[in-house]
């Protein structure tokens, strides 16, 4: 049992079945310790949880994520390139948001023929991952797939068909 030495005459006859960190000061002076300690076991400043320590250690990070030479860029790269890993992270962001998976929204894109649901255009690489999943924000129900003109378009209308209509009918006074 670990027992800071001021401690020891607090315990009594009973100290055996106690649990083994049952001195709160040893218990509190280590976990200091090793919280003063980063991973490579260098021990950091106070300052670190500062804003500008948080900055200065955030800018290390990003330093480190541009720079081909570093590790971390080494081994994020290496995931990001390893087969359907960004299939995976694309399948579940698409679960959550609209309530398909990305082999729905492929055959989706296959029953429009690749094109978008209102225009009709084709999309600059021939891909259904670059036409966007329109769907109605109060309930959710997904309606096609449109190119980002089209979908900005709805988005400012504020999906509404009257407002549609009536700029449909703006358009042909002029």
């Amino acid at each position: 049992m670990m027992v800071a030495r001021s401690c020891l005459g607090q315990l009594g006859d009973s100290s055996a079945l106690r649990p083994r960190f049952e001195c709160q000061t040893w218990l509190h002076s280590t976990r200091k310790d090793n919280a003063s300690k980063n991973l490579y076991g260098e021990i950091q400043k106070q300052e670190s949880m500062s804003p500008l320590g948080r900055e200065k250690r955030n800018a290390a990070r990003r330093r480190n994520r541009k720079d081909p030479t570093s590790k971390t860029y080494q081994s994020d790269r290496a995931y990001r390139q390893r087969p359907g890993v960004a299939r995976r992270a694309n399948s579940w962001w698409f679960e959550s948001q609209y309530g398909i998976t990305i082999d729905e929204r492929d055959r989706l894109g296959e029953k429009q023929g690749g094109k978008c649901a209102i225009c009709g255009c084709v999309p600059p690489k021939v891909a259904y991952h670059w036409l966007h999943v329109d769907h109605d924000h109060k309930t959710g129900k997904v309606r096609g797939l449109l190119c980002t003109a089209c979908n900005k378009a709805l988005g400012l209308l504020k999906d509404s068909a009257e407002i549609c209509h009536l700029a449909g009918r703006y358009l042909e006074r002029s």
